[in-house]
């Protein structure tokens, strides 16, 4: 959507639910949601990326519209992810013939080489789709008095009246800025979630010192919680150094200049097309020391996290007015992802003839970047590891 009063708009709605004053309201679903993560991993390691997807899916439509995904074959979880596979299609560059030719767009749609219309259409059905028919179902649950509270049911109770002139315009915002939140987090933190089990494998050095911190910390009764984060520097350091070595988008999304404008002596006509490379600002020998190294390290001075170093949250989550606005709800449930994999596992590859781990990363193309499919191993640490996966198991139960 173009900068305009809509878009403000429904960006302001966005903000008001996912800030960082109010985000810690979504701690108890993202707990109760890595409960079943713990659950499933233990149950079924190999599908670690599947149970990894359930997680980010469960936290975000819960929060948003208060409903839990019967599964990833949901029509609340399959639809955005059509909207999600068009965005990273259309975000290719040259992915159909109009990006070089750009006066077909004025052709019908049965034409030779206008068949990326119809694509585009059944992208942009499914994305409309994917935002009317979760919200409509939550409002009427909110007129009969049975929805759960949630992002939906906040913004219903702010709409105007029916007969407001403006309340058309209200609802369709609210609408819009629900559905847009499954779509903007989802996969973005999947991919961070996948790389981490990705560096586990190729630095157990790393997986080792994080676990020791854990331990010291939290101990082997409990799984580490929210309240535990000032302590764990080095676990803080940890994802810092992933979001640093791993963009789910490498390249921000592109926009184009409203107006004439100049950088450091660059003059940019109005209507240029500008991307900023969030790879090669995270990966800056002059800012980060070896950055194709993963070392949380370089992230903590005496002890403590080292404000002097550029957090990569100020880049990876974009810009400016069009910074992700989920972006903390992104990395709390991170944190809880991670906290708990390594409190409780050891992820693993076999080793070469050299005792290193015989892993080679490779990452798919596009406007999303994911590690490609691997295999590693995933274990309880220790009896007493396995012990504190039962005594969660069972809690889950008897509170079921």
């Amino acid at each position: 959507m173009r900068y305009s009063p809509m878009w403000r708009k429904q960006r302001r709605e966005f903000h008001a639910n996912f800030n960082q004053a109010v985000v810690e309201i979504y701690h108890p679903i993202i707990l109760d949601e890595r409960i079943g993560f713990v659950k499933a991993l233990s149950s079924h390691p190999s599908d670690y990326s599947e149970h990894t997807k359930t997680y980010f899916t469960n936290i975000v439509i819960t929060a948003t519209y208060g409903i839990k995904p019967k599964g990833l074959d949901d029509p609340l979880v399959t639809k955005p992810n059509v909207t999600n596979d068009g965005f990273s299609i259309a975000g290719r560059t040259g992915a159909f013939l109009v990006d070089l030719v750009p006066w077909l767009t004025y052709v019908p749609e049965w034409m030779p080489g206008a068949g990326w219309k119809k694509a585009a259409r059944y992208f942009r059905e499914t994305a409309l789709e994917s935002r009317v028919a979760p919200f409509k179902l939550v409002y009427d649950r909110y007129k009969q008095g049975i929805a759960t509270p949630c992002v939906a049911t906040r913004m219903i109770e702010n709409l105007p009246e029916a007969n407001d002139p403006n309340y058309e315009e209200a609802y369709k915002i609210a609408q819009d800025s629900s559905g847009q939140v499954y779509v903007a987090a989802s996969d973005t933190s999947f991919s961070s979630a996948i790389a981490f089990f990705l560096v586990l494998s190729m630095y157990p050095e790393v997986q080792k010192r994080a676990q020791k911190e854990i331990d010291e910390v939290v101990g082997y009764a409990r799984l580490p919680d929210f309240n535990d984060r000032p302590q764990l520097v080095y676990l803080q350091a940890l994802i810092m150094e992933l979001l640093r070595w791993h963009q789910p988008g490498p390249l921000a999304i592109a926009h184009s200049t409203s107006e004439d404008d100049v950088y450091e002596g660059y003059f940019i006509p109005k209507g240029t097309i500008v991307m900023g490379n969030i790879w090669h600002i995270l990966h800056d020998p002059e800012i980060y020391l070896d950055p194709l190294d993963f070392n949380p390290d370089r992230f903590i001075k005496d002890g403590k996290i080292n404000r002097e170093v550029t957090d990569p949250t100020e880049a990876v989550f974009g810009f400016g007015r069009r910074i992700c606005p989920g972006r903390y709800i992104a990395v709390e449930t991170l944190y809880a992802l991670i906290s708990s994999v390594l409190a409780v596992f050891d992820v693993s590859v076999p080793k070469d003839e050299n005792g290193k781990p015989d892993i080679k990363p490779s990452f798919s193309t596009g406007l999303l970047c994911h590690p490609d499919p691997f295999e590693c191993s995933i274990t309880p640490r220790s009896d007493r590891h396995k012990e504190l996966i039962q005594n969660l198991l069972a809690a889950d139960l008897s509170n079921a």
